[in-house]
């Protein structure tokens, strides 16, 4: 910082710091499978893998919300479950997310979500 007397009794500022500025591409999602389903009895609990990988060149910032209609409206599907729900994935990365299907409880009948 340089300091500029200007009028007696005045003083002015002039500050001069470098700044920059990086622009990095975007993180890629990649899911897979697309999609996941279940036929299960009363009672019974069932865990299938989700992978979730990042193919882009910045960091992943993973959140899986659960949702009983088109992803608009986030809701607790007490049948269906996640783990983990959050993850930083980086560049190159995957992680795997197991969802539990869970009839406990349930009557008969087709149930459905989004994740």
């Amino acid at each position: 910082m340089r300091i500029l007397p200007s009028l007696i009794g005045a003083v002015a500022a002039l500050l001069c710091s470098a700044t920059s500025l990086a622009v990095v591409p975007p993180p890629e999602i990649d899911v897979a499978p697309t999609s996941l389903s279940s036929t299960l009895p009363p009672d019974s609990v069932e865990t299938q893998t989700l992978t979730v990988a990042n193919t882009g060149a910045s960091d992943l910032e993973l959140s899986i919300i659960e949702d009983d209609s088109a992803c608009d409206s986030p809701a607790d599907l007490p049948w269906l479950s996640v783990s983990p729900n959050l993850a930083t994935i980086p560049p190159g990365g995957a992680v795997s997310v197991d969802v539990t299907f869970d009839s406990t409880g349930l009557g008969a009948g087709a149930y459905a979500g989004y994740l």
